[in-house]
């Protein structure tokens, strides 16, 4: 006959819930991590993102202020830029929506 625990149980059922709940916490413990490191990494996507639009738009300035209009290669510099503020906008948004609600 096994031995009973304190709660009336077998030692074995008792060791097997210990088990499992020391499990269920593990697994709680490290999708905790994982969602915390998931926001650090779309937290660095904005800021990153933010500085990189920042020059980007100073970038353009310049380059439409500074730059003769009968430059043969401004209409690609100009679509060249404007696809990539238009990619770092989208970064941006994405990870702004991958944040938990």
């Amino acid at each position: 006959m096994p031995a009973e625990s304190q709660s009336g149980m077998p030692s074995s059922s008792v060791s097997s819930i210990e088990k499992f709940l020391e499990e269920l916490k593990q697994q709680y413990l490290r999708e905790f991590e994982v969602t915390n490191n998931l926001d650090s990494k779309a937290n660095n996507i904005i800021t990153i993102s933010g500085t990189i639009a920042t020059f980007l738009f100073g970038f353009g300035l310049f380059m439409i202020e500074k730059l003769n209009s009968q430059y043969r290669l401004i209409t690609i510099l100009t679509d060249i830029l404007a696809v990539s503020i238009s990619a770092i906008i989208i970064s941006i948004i994405l990870s702004l929506l991958s944040f938990p609600k």
